[in-house]
């Protein structure tokens, strides 16, 4: 047995032994724990050629960086491609050069088990559109299912709220992250939704649509603070200027929402002349109503110093005079004149959506920042453990397969017949091991939905294994989203309530998920998402295998281009046993021989 090894292109000097492997199989393996194939030490002898190739960085005064990047590697065993595409890493340069490969990487898909983004940190939705309109319809629609969420048929504030396909934004977490997916069961995610829940604005469209205004004059009369001239129309607002001594300014700005709200920033010093009255005041007002006020926090002399920092309330007022937003110096007397102003004030709008249609409303629901947030990896393995998938790297490197248990068991037809490659033990005609349980099970094995104080039904469930020498139970998933009680026949998310004087207030609720029903999918769902629907649905094969699990060890002899074609969905057959087996783990020796993991399917 001859191998051959190139990092970046480049022919390495082996040494004696060879490069023992071992290839592993993500079948049973929680989604965000999945592991990459891997080699083990591979020592290399130090030649002038090895040493070149790793840039002399077993000498300490070296100026080398080949310790601290990627390298591609390739495998060849008896002159075949086993390995392509390997992460060669340098750990350690002693008599030896001592490396590491490993392969089956899923690019991207470590950025997002190891990151903390969350679905809001998704970029676009291509299909939904980064938002839509929000109000009353004659009927729900695709995107606006039929959900009891509390309020009455006669409130004209609110609607049934938009809902996402799961389907939608795993694709774009793939895209976002340089990766992409396939699926079993692709379909059902489709019809499998997440209502949105919140009534955010759009932190992009807040921060486009932001101003910053200098002060450079007042208002000899109302005390108005005047800016430097700045021409500003926007989603949001526009701004309006005045002329005072055949000079112009910006006075202020024409708020265009009723449901907008406005966070100020703004650390103004200004030389005042005078007695400093005791309540002189810095305001911000819409129309003839204040929104926020500071007081001085620094009188240094004629030097007067505030700090305007906060959100208002919802403004409630909108389009000129009464929508006009302009900064006050309240209390100012006549003998107060002001000289010099500094620091600019940044005014950002946002708003909470509402169904209220007609001039002066923000109908505008957002998608994205409005999603639950819930980290995208915690997110993908709820929607993978729902459906019984489970992650294999696809062959090329590019991405993941979601790959259900019924599939391996659908793959018999194509089974490798390794009857004739088993090594036999000295001892007879049985396997040299067997075991009777897997890793990380119990005997009741629960599968749950989050926790809300508004579920009142059960919706969990478990899978039993059949052995007394596990331990009595242990939490498989615990979904991210809480489950859906039903109203009569609808399904209901209690995010509105009334108070005691009658009016509609908005819930904390932790988030839902949904399955589109009815002939046109406008009615929402939760029966097909209940634990035990699920595991009946997608689990029965697993099931099976699971609740009397048999694991066999064997010595078998794979050619090079028989561990270049392995493949993990596609189960081995051996006839010594009359049975076929899904691959759990295959370690390379000597010679070509292999020992493997393999689960009785």
């Amino acid at each position: 047995m001859r191998d051959e090894l190139y990092i970046d292109g480049e022919k390495v000097d082996m040494g004696e032994s060879g490069v023992s492997l071992e290839y592993r199989s993500n079948i049973l393996t929680d989604l965000s724990k999945i592991v990459s194939n891997f080699s083990y030490t591979i020592k290399l002898p130090k030649t002038k050629n090895n040493l070149r190739l790793i840039e002399c960085a077993h000498i300490p005064s070296a100026v080398s960086s080949f310790p601290y990047l990627n390298h591609s590697g390739t495998l060849l065993r008896d002159g075949v491609q086993i390995v392509e595409g390997a992460n060669v890493v340098l750990i350690s340069v002693s008599d030896t050069i001592e490396i590491a490969l490993s392969w089956g990487n899923i690019q991207g898909f470590e950025k997002i088990i190891n990151g903390d983004k969350t679905l809001r940190d998704i970029t676009e939705l291509p299909l939904s559109g980064s938002w839509s309109y929000w109000r009353k319809l004659i009927t729900p629609d695709l995107e606006h299912p039929v959900i009891d969420y509390g309020f009455n048929d006669s409130e004209e504030g609110v609607w049934y709220h938009p809902v996402i396909a799961v389907h939608e934004l795993m694709e774009q977490i793939a895209k976002d992250n340089g990766t992409s997916f396939e699926y079993d069961r692709e379909s059902v995610l489709f019809n499998i939704k997440i209502p949105l829940l919140t009534n955010n604005g759009s932190p992009e469209q807040s921060e486009e649509c932001s101003i910053t205004l200098t002060p450079v004059s007042i208002s000899g009369i109302d005390k108005e603070i005047l800016f430097e001239k700045k021409s500003v129309s926007n989603y949001f607002f526009s701004s309006y200027g005045v002329s005072s001594d055949s000079n112009s300014f910006t006075g202020g700005l024409i708020n265009n929402f009723v449901n907008t709200k406005y966070t100020v920033s703004w650390d103004l010093t200004c030389t005042i002349s005078g007695t400093i009255p005791e309540d002189l005041s810095l305001e911000m007002h819409i129309g003839d109503k204040e929104l926020l006020s500071a007081s001085p926090y620094s009188i240094n002399g004629d030097k007067v110093s505030f700090s305007l920092d906060g959100t208002t309330e919802i403004v409630g007022q909108h389009g000129k005079i009464a929508g006009d937003i302009k900064f006050i110096l309240n209390g100012l007397q006549t003998e107060n004149v002001i000289s010099e102003y500094s620091g600019d004030v940044t005014i950002s709008p946002d708003s909470e959506v509402t169904a209220y249609e007609g001039d002066g409303y923000n109908n505008r629901y957002y998608h994205i920042a409005n999603l639950p947030e819930i980290k995208q990896i915690d997110f993908l393995k709820a929607i993978t453990s729902m459906l019984g998938l489970f992650a294999v790297p696809k062959s090329d490197g590019s991405g993941i397969r979601f790959v259900s248990f019924d599939t391996l068991i659908a793959n018999e037809s194509k089974a490798k017949n390794w009857t004739g490659k088993v090594v036999r033990a000295y001892y007879g005609d049985l396997p040299r091991k067997i075991t009777y349980s897997l890793d990380g099970f119990a005997k009741n094995n629960w599968f749950r939905y989050k926790e809300d104080d508004t579920v009142k039904g059960n919706y969990d469930n478990k899978i039993v294994v059949e052995s007394e020498s596990l331990d009595d139970e242990r939490e498989v998933i615990t979904l991210p989203f809480a489950a859906c009680d039903y109203s009569g026949n609808m399904v209901s998310i209690p995010l509105y309530s009334y108070n005691s004087e009658g009016q509609l207030e908005i819930n904390d609720v932790e988030p839902r998920i949904i399955y589109s029903s009815g002939n046109d999918g406008t009615i929402a769902s939760f029966k097909e998402l209940e634990w035990g629907t699920l595991l009946g649905k997608y689990y029965s094969s697993y099931q099976d295998i699971v609740r009397n699990p048999k694991v066999i060890t064997e010595y078998v002899r794979l050619s090079p281009v028989e561990l270049n074609e392995l493949d993990m969905t596609i189960p081995v057959y051996l006839g010594q046993y009359g049975s076929y087996f899904a691959i759990v783990k295959v370690k390379t020796k000597e010679n070509n021989i292999c020992e493997v993991e393999l689960l009785k399917i």
